[in-house]
Formats: C-alpha cells, sequence, structure tokens
C-alpha cells in the first residue's frame, strides 16, 4: 500500500494504492489520524488506484471516518471502482459515506 497526500480546496486528499489489508491497515490509519491530530476536518479518501480492500481495510475506514466525526469534520470517498467499489457496496459503505465520482465533485 502507498499513500500520498495533496490539498484539493479546503479538503486533504489521501490517495491510497495498492491494497488496505490486514497488514498495511495500521499504517493506514496511523497516516490519516496524524493529518487529523494535525488539523486537518476535511477528508477524502482517493480510491482510484486501490486495487483490494479486505475487511481489515474496511473498518480502518471507518476508524478513520470516526475520528474525523468526532473532530468535527467532515469524510468522503472518491472515485472507488470495480472490485473495490463492490465490497463498499455489499458493505453497506456506499450508503453510510459520501461518494464521490471524481475529485471535482465538490466535497462539502
Amino acid at each position: 500500500m502507498e499513500l500520498q497526500n495533496e490539498r484539493h480546496g479546503a479538503s486533504l486528499v489521501v490517495r491510497v494504492s495498492g491494497r488496505l489489508d490486514a497488514d498495511s491497515t495500521p499504517a493506514f490509519e496511523v497516516h490519516c489520524r496524524q493529518a487529523i491530530a494535525e488539523g486537518e476536518r476535511a477528508l477524502i479518501l482517493d480510491l482510484a488506484p486501490l486495487e483490494y480492500i479486505s475487511s481489515a481495510g474496511l473498518r480502518g475506514v471507518l476508524a478513520v471516518a470516526k475520528t474525523v466525526a468526532a473532530a468535527g469534520g467532515e469524510f468522503a470517498l472518491a472515485n472507488a471502482r470495480g472490485l473495490v467499489r463492490q465490497v463498499l457496496d455489499i458493505s453497506g459503505f456506499l450508503g453510510m459515506f459520501r461518494l464521490l465520482d471524481s475529485l471535482d465533485t465538490p466535497a462539502a
């Protein structure tokens, strides 16, 4: 898994690539929580380059979303495609979180 931050307006976009699974989820959570601790309040996960997400990855996404909410922030998912989108749909995540089809869609 690789994580890359970029600014998109008032939001921090965290681009997640590779696999979000039991091995990589702890590092993903630390990365996102650090950004929140540093004051980020609008977080978008860009899932375009993500190839696979496991149940551990889903748990990590949920934990990050809860951390953002507890800090009074906004959370969204962007660019979920293919198998990753199917897993998010089956797990009910598409109904729980705002899903942006692209980063050009306003986050707030």
